[in-house]
């Protein structure tokens, strides 16, 4: 019997990164959620890049908890600073807003998206530097 949860985390077809996609509105508790899986699936799969589809889906905190998200929480749940996290939104949700400012100051690479496309185009992208 599986048991639902609120998110899916597999390979992308080419195994280049990995979709995690939400099927409910994120708590500042299921993000640390989320957070250990994607740690988990880093270790098992071998993975760096993560595309999270959180269309249709908002956060439910303040910018108080994304602050807290992502200075304190992430590095204490083992969020790995070579990943590269690309969040896809729905382009009229604000409610992400801040998270990639807070996240970039604590020295992650996390981009937020309203386009699918354009964030696996960032996540495959290869820098020269």
């Amino acid at each position: 019997m599986n048991v639902p949860t609120d998110f899916d985390l597999e390979l992308e077809p080419n195994g280049t990164f990995a979709i995690l996609t939400n099927h409910r509105d994120v708590t500042l508790q299921s993000a640390i959620e989320r957070q250990r899986a994607m740690r988990k699936f880093a270790e098992k799969h071998g993975v760096y890049n993560f595309l999270l589809d959180t269309r249709g889906k908002s956060f439910c905190g303040t910018y108080v908890d994304l602050f807290r998200f992502a200075r304190k929480t992430l590095h204490k749940e083992g969020f790995d600073s070579r990943w590269k996290v690309a969040l896809v939104i729905s382009p009229q949700d604000r409610s992400h807003d801040m998270l990639e400012i807070f996240t970039n100051n604590a020295g992650y690479q996390v981009k937020i998206f309203a386009d699918y496309d354009e964030a696996k185009v960032w996540l495959t992208w290869k820098s020269e530097v």
